[in-house]
């Protein structure tokens, strides 16, 4: 194949690759729907839990809705649960730290590790 052929061609295969880049953004859809409780607080009911389904044999709950609830019982703030907060830095150094000392072999003192041999037990 010809030198400039080939090159006309991966030119092209990496430009088609590059428009793939960029993806809109879509809308945020909340999966959650606030409730006014007794006293005027506001809780939380997942959509999922909330569909008219009838009666289900068992009492089983709707699709979706044990894994929306076991969620909600373990956010820290529910108010992220309709829009979420922008991430912060990732905290690598402690993870780095471990790997170090796993492949490095070395403690947290600087100290290479060394093995340890047990006594034995006699009967």
């Amino acid at each position: 194949m010809n030198r400039r052929v080939r090159n006309v061609i991966c030119a092209a295969a990496l430009s088609s690759m590059l428009g793939c880049t960029t993806m809109s953004e879509t809308g945020y859809s909340p999966r959650y729907a606030g409730v006014a409780g007794p006293g005027g607080d506001i809780g939380y009911l997942p959509r999922a839990c909330s569909t008219d389904v009838g009666i289900r044999p068992g009492g089983f709950l709707p699709p979706g809705c044990a894994n929306a609830l076991n969620l909600l019982g373990m956010v820290a703030d529910k108010r992220d649960l309709l829009q979420g907060r922008e991430m912060g830095p990732a905290f690598v150094a402690p993870a780095a730290a471990a790997v170090e000392r796993y492949l490095g072999g070395i403690q947290d003192d600087g100290a290479p590790d060394q093995q340890i041999a047990e006594p034995s037990v006699s009967n």
